[in-house]
C-alpha cells in the first residue's frame, strides 16, 4: 500500500512539473535591469526605476509572499487603486502555486508596474519566471494575474524550495 501511495505522489509531482511554462528563471546573481518594458513603454533611470527582490522558503502548510496595498484617502480620479501582490501556497503536499499581480498602485512613494515570480531549489531553477505588468493608457490599471506551479521534492532531506519575487517600481507621476 505504501508503494502505491508513493507512486501516486510521484505521478502528481510529474503532472505538477509539466504544468510549468515560461523561460528559465532569472537568478539573484544577475544585475538589476537598467530598463524594463511595461505595456509597450520602456522605463529606466529617468523614470526612477528601482527593483526589489524577496526570497521565501516554502514548506508544508505555509503561505508566503507579500502584498503591497495602497492606503486610499479621498478620491483618486487618475488611478485604479488596488493591491499588487505575490503569494505562494502549498497544494496537496506535492506542489506549490504562486500568483502575482502588478496593480499599478503607489506603495511607499513608488508605482509598482511589474511583479515577477519564480521557484528554485538548491540554487537551480524549478520553474520559469512569470511576470504581471500593469497597464497604462493614460491611467494606470492592474495587469492580469499570473500563476505558476512548482513540484515539490518527495525526498525528505532535499534542499528547501524557494519562492522568489521581483518588483519593478517607478516614480508615481510617470505616465
Amino acid at each position: 500500500m505504501r508503494n502505491k501511495a508513493l507512486t501516486g505522489l510521484a505521478a502528481l509531482s510529474v503532472l505538477a512539473s509539466a504544468l510549468v511554462v515560461g523561460p528559465p528563471a532569472a537568478m539573484a546573481a544577475e544585475a538589476a535591469p537598467t530598463s524594463i518594458v511595461v505595456d509597450g513603454k520602456e522605463y529606466g533611470a529617468e523614470a526612477g526605476l528601482t527593483t526589489t527582490e524577496e526570497t521565501y522558503d516554502v514548506g508544508t502548510g505555509k503561505e508566503v509572499g507579500s502584498t503591497w496595498a495602497t492606503p486610499v484617502k479621498g478620491s483618486h480620479t487618475n488611478d485604479a487603486w488596488g493591491a499588487s501582490y505575490a503569494i505562494s501556497k502549498e497544494i496537496a503536499y506535492v506542489s506549490y502555486r504562486g500568483t502575482a499581480k502588478a496593480a499599478g498602485n503607489v506603495y511607499a512613494g513608488q508605482r509598482i508596474v511589474q511583479v515577477c515570480i519564480w521557484y528554485t531549489r538548491d540554487g537551480k531553477a524549478v520553474t520559469g519566471t512569470s511576470c504581471s505588468n500593469a497597464t497604462n493608457t493614460g491611467t494606470w490599471r492592474s495587469g492580469s494575474e499570473v500563476a505558476l506551479r512548482a513540484a515539490d521534492s518527495l525526498v525528505s532531506d532535499a534542499p528547501k524550495t524557494k519562492f522568489h519575487i521581483k518588483t519593478s517600481r517607478i516614480n508615481p507621476g510617470i505616465n
